[in-house]
C-alpha cells in the first residue's frame, strides 16, 4: 500500500456562497452532553425507529431565512436546549444554495452541510464507487416486509482507519523506572500499544483501499480544499495537527482527515462517536431518493444529496444508505 504523498490535482479553490447561522445551542448544557437514547441494543432501536418517524414528521423550512428566523429565536433552544425531544426541523438540501454552517451559541461549528461539489464529480461518484466493488449488486437493497421472502442486503463496513485507543497511561507509575521496564506481578507494558496503528482492513482489502484512493483522489482533494477555506480556522487546525502526526511521516490519501469508512447499505442506531476527535465528514453515495442524516443533540435533519460535516457533541442517526464517511479520530477511530 503506498505511503507517499498522493498526486495533487489542479482544482482550483473552491469559493461558493456559504450561509452562516448562529443558533442559541448550547453545547455545554447538561441536557445536551448526556447521551439521551438507550443503550440497550434492543430498547435503542425502538427508541430510533420512533424518531425517524418524529424527523420524518418534522416542520421542512422552505429557506435558509426562514431556518435563520427559526435557529436565531430564542424560544427555539430556550436556556440553549430543546424542550421537546421528540421536536424537529428538516432542512432539505433544495434550501441550502451552496454552504450552510450552523454554530452553537459559542460560535463552535455544529454542522457543515456542502452542495457545490462541481458536476463532473458528482456525477463519478455512484460508477466509481461500483467500479471499485466490480459489481453493483451490493447496492440492490431490499428492505423486509410481510411479503418479501427474501432477506435485506447484509450491511457491510470497511475500515481504512489508523487507531491509536490503547496508549498506556501512566498516572499512577513509578516516576524512576522507565515504561519499558514497568512490570505488574508477570506482566509487563506492551509498548506496541504506544504507538498508532492500522486496522485490520487496511491490509486485509488493501487492493480496495488502493482503488478507492485512485478512483476519488480528485473528490478527497476537492473536499480537503473546501474545509480548508471554509471551515473554521480553530477545527481545521485540529485535523491539520492529527494528520501531521502519523508514524513515519506518511501522509494521509484523504487529508485532512485520516480515517476512510466504507458503509454500505447502512441505517444507524443512535449512536454517539465517542472515540473520534471532534468532527466526521458523511458523503451518501448511490442511486437513491429520499434518507436523511438525523443530528438528534440538537434535533435538525438533513436530506442526503451531499455531504456535510458533523461535529461529535451530537448524537447522529441515518436512514438506510451506501456512502463513505471520512473522519478524524483519537488517533483514530472512525464513524
Amino acid at each position: 500500500m503506498p505511503d507517499t504523498q498522493p498526486q495533487q490535482a489542479l482544482l482550483a479553490p473552491p469559493s461558493f456562497n456559504v450561509d452562516i447561522i448562529k443558533t442559541t445551542y448550547s453545547r455545554f448544557h447538561p441536557t445536551n452532553t448526556y447521551f439521551s437514547a438507550q443503550h440497550d441494543w434492543q430498547e435503542n432501536a425502538v427508541w430510533t425507529e420512533s424518531h425517524c418517524q418524529n424527523a420524518e414528521l418534522g416542520s421542512p423550512v422552505q429557506s435558509v431565512q426562514e431556518l435563520r428566523k427559526l435557529a436565531c429565536l430564542q424560544d427555539f433552544y430556550p436556556g440553549g436546549h430543546k424542550l421537546l425531544e421528540d421536536s424537529y426541523i428538516c432542512i432539505p438540501m433544495t434550501a441550502v444554495d451552496s454552504g450552510l454552517e450552523l454554530q452553537n451559541d459559542d460560535g463552535s461549528l455544529m454542522a457543515f452541510i456542502c452542495t457545490a461539489m462541481p458536476k463532473d464529480l458528482k456525477e463519478l461518484l455512484y460508477p466509481s464507487l461500483v467500479a471499485c466493488l466490480d459489481s453493483p449488486d451490493l447496492f440492490s437493497i431490499q428492505l423486509p416486509s410481510p411479503t418479501n421472502e427474501n432477506p435485506p442486503q447484509p450491511f457491510d463496513c470497511l475500515h481504512f482507519s489508523w487507531y491509536n485507543r490503547y496508549t498506556t497511561k501512566g498516572n499512577d507509575a513509578p516516576s524512576n523506572v522507565h515504561p519499558y521496564e514497568l512490570h505488574l506481578g508477570n506482566s509487563r507494558t506492551n509498548v506496541w500499544q504506544m504507538l498508532p496503528y492500522t486496522s485490520s482492513d487496511m491490509e486485509e482489502y488493501g487492493q480496495l483501499f488502493d482503488g478507492l484512493v485512485q478512483a476519488f483522489q480528485d473528490v478527497f482533494l476537492w473536499i480537503g480544499s473546501v474545509l480548508q477555506v471554509h471551515l473554521p480556522e480553530a477545527e481545521y487546525s485540529v485535523l491539520v495537527q492529527v494528520a501531521e502526526s502519523l508514524p513515519g511521516n506518511i501522509v494521509s490519501h484523504v487529508e485532512p482527515f485520516i480515517s476512510l469508512v466504507m458503509n454500505i447499505n447502512v441505517q444507524t442506531a443512535a449512536h454517539c462517536n465517542h472515540f473520534d476527535k471532534n468532527l466526521c465528514l458523511a458523503l451518501a453515495i448511490g442511486d437513491f431518493s429520499g434518507g436523511g442524516l438525523s443530528a438528534q443533540g440538537a434535533r435538525a435533519g438533513a436530506g442526503l444529496t451531499e455531504w456535510r460535516l458533523r461535529s461529535f457533541s451530537l448524537q447522529q442517526g441515518n436512514a438506510l444508505q451506501p456512502g463513505l464517511c471520512w473522519s478524524a479520530g483519537d488517533l483514530c477511530h472512525a464513524n
